[in-house]
């Protein structure tokens, strides 16, 4: 498809008749002495027929429809990356400086250090890739939420096994998989904690319920979305036969190693640590 700019009325009628009966080369002509006039039109000619005239004012010629809509992107063109790497995002600050006493899951805190749900908070590291303006910005809003997912990087964890013990249940081993066994692959972390509030200026999001070590680095932020993240009734596999004999799960490490046992005995008769 070609463009031309046309001029007078005459010279537009000029062209169609010439193409209505069959005379391109006189059409040709004509289409070269409407270049050659004021533009105040923009008249789109296909191999077959006139299909569109864009008015414009004196002077004007409109882009084409076409030249503001965003290239075509296609995933054929994009190899799959075999390794990724990620930047620290913010830091967890909690009263866990070790894996025992440190909750199993987010609601699992009984016989935990404390013993209930630890509160913390995350702390945003600026960078020149998440610079600390950017950074405020991105928190807009996410007070709103009661919940948050923290996705975070378990960089203790070294190596892992295709199959693995859980803590609950009889002793025989499951495969990775199939667990929430923290020595994986990829050593990333998902905890569900209540959002407890959001100071912008400190770049801090504290929260209520976390599972994860003091320093363990945080990947990403997300908004708990119960429409979309809540699936009740959802079969859980063999945790449903453990739940069946021996009730739900309610005690994070049992038994507690001999170094932590006294620590818990008396945890319930002083208040938890504390942060601030």
């Amino acid at each position: 498809m070609a463009l031309v700019a046309a001029g007078p009325t005459r010279a537009l009628h000029t062209v169609l008749q010439a193409r209505k009966y069959g005379d391109r080369s006189h059409s040709l002509r004509w289409k070269s002495s409407l270049l050659r006039q004021m533009p105040w039109a923009v008249v789109c000619f296909s191999s077959r027929s006139l299909v569109r005239c864009f008015t414009s004012r004196r002077g004007e010629v409109p882009a084409p429809k076409r030249a503001s809509r965003p290239p075509q992107v296609h995933t054929d063109a994009f190899p799959t990356p075999m390794e990724v790497s990620m930047q620290t995002l913010a830091v967890v600050r909690s009263p866990y400086k070790e894996r025992f006493g440190c909750p199993r899951q987010p609601t699992v805190t009984e016989g935990v250090l404390g013993g209930e749900a630890g509160a913390g908070f995350l702390e945003l590291v600026p960078s020149d890739q998440n610079p600390e303006e950017k950074l405020r910005m991105a928190l807009r809003e996410l007070s709103g939420f009661e919940f948050i997912w923290v996705i975070s990087y378990l960089h203790m964890n070294e190596g892992w096994s295709a199959s693995v013990t859980p803590p609950r249940g009889p002793r025989r081993k499951r495969g990775l998989f199939a667990t929430r066994a923290p020595h994986r692959p990829n050593h990333i972390g998902l905890s569900a904690c209540r959002l407890l509030g959001v100071d912008a200026a400190k770049l801090q999001v504290s929260v209520h319920g976390l599972d994860l070590l003091d320093g363990t680095p945080v990947l990403d932020i997300k908004p708990y979305v119960p429409y979309c993240d809540s699936f009740a009734g959802a079969r859980a596999g063999w945790l449903e036969e453990i739940d069946e004999a021996n009730g739900r799960d309610h005690l994070a490490y049992w038994p507690p190693p001999p170094p932590c046992r006294q620590v818990l005995t008396t945890a319930h008769r002083r208040p938890p640590p504390t942060l601030l």
